[in-house]
């Protein structure tokens, strides 16, 4: 008699008696994930090349653990070449 492969039960295959939940809403363990989880409070920037003064970049940081401005190298589409770009206000 042949073997048959063990089946384990995902979130994705919605078995409600694991994950607590019977359809596709939110169920009682991402509850528990959201509750438990620390809100992180990220603020959006833009970045600014500081040869051609262009805004390429949008991005979140966290102010709690990188209070400073942001500087980085990256690609500038107008001046071509990879630049520092500083974070504006």
């Amino acid at each position: 008699m042949a073997s048959q492969p063990s089946v384990t039960c995902s979130e994705s295959m919605g078995c409600p008696e694991i994950f607590g939940r019977t359809g596709l809403g939110g169920g009682v363990l991402k509850d528990a994930l959201r509750k438990s989880e620390v809100e992180v409070v990220r603020t959006r920037i833009t970045l600014e090349c500081t040869e051609c003064k262009n805004r390429n970049y949008n991005m979140t940081k966290d102010k709690k653990t990188h209070p400073e401005r942001m500087e980085t190298k990256k690609y500038c589409k107008f001046c071509r070449s990879h630049t520092l770009h500083k974070e504006t206000k």
